[in-house]
């Protein structure tokens, strides 16, 4: 997606106010859930529940624990909240440019007129984890039978309808853990977003589920 857009996303998840997208006329809310840890600095966006052999975006970030902020669409004459936008907070310096995130591999320049890389869900179910969190989700997930409904459970303690979400404490002697949570309008091809502050330091992560603005772009 061309720059502008993601600079559009972030300014009208900001406001936090009442916003006219694709659904209609939406309330906009932030959340802040808890630090997210990440020993690598490899960051991984991907569905939990559906997860095999993740690969980290190329963009890296200093090792540390980070909080996630989650924005909720609240379709109006619904009572609806979904969440439309989960930002991974690096920094507390402001974005001013953006970059679209991909995989070892992936080349902005390849990219058609009107296309853009992301990861696809089929479980209605997004996150963001270190690359070592991901490794351990999937032994886990392989390796206990219940613990895709134990995942569920979490993010239904957390539910306002279809706004669910979980932190995730994946072994509790190296603290990994994961952030997870519903996908906007369920499954799709979503986009994350690098943004940068004036020094050129990486500010955030944003992932985009398609709700508060529109574009015409198709995923590759």
């Amino acid at each position: 997606m061309a720059p502008p857009y993601p600079a559009r996303l972030y300014a009208a998840s900001e406001r936090g106010s009442t916003l006219t997208g694709r659904l209609g006329e939406i309330k906009v809310e932030r959340q802040i859930i808890e630090d997210i840890e990440f020993p690598s600095g490899q960051v991984v966006a991907c569905d939990p529940l559906t997860l095999s052999g993740a690969r980290a975006f190329e963009q890296t970030i200093a090792p540390g624990a980070y909080p996630v902020e989650l924005y909720t669409a609240t379709i109006a004459d619904h009572s609806d909240p979904r969440v439309a936008i989960a930002i991974l907070r690096v920094a507390p310096t402001p974005p001013v440019e953006w970059k679209m995130a991909t995989l070892p591999g992936q080349r902005l320049t390849d990219l058609r007129p009107g296309h853009y890389f992301g990861y696809g869900v089929d479980s209605g179910t997004g996150s963001i984890m270190d690359l070592a969190a991901a490794s351990r989700l999937e032994h886990n997930l392989h390796t206990y039978d219940s613990y895709m409904d134990r995942l569920i459970e979490a993010m239904q303690a957390n539910t306002v309808t279809t706004g669910d979400w979980a932190m995730v404490t994946l072994d509790v002697h190296s603290g990994l853990n994961c952030a997870i949570f519903s996908s906007g309008i369920g499954d799709g091809v979503y986009a994350s977003y690098w943004g940068y502050d004036d020094a050129g330091q990486v500010a955030c992560l944003m992932t985009d589920f398609g709700l508060l603005i529109e574009d015409d772009q198709d995923s590759i």
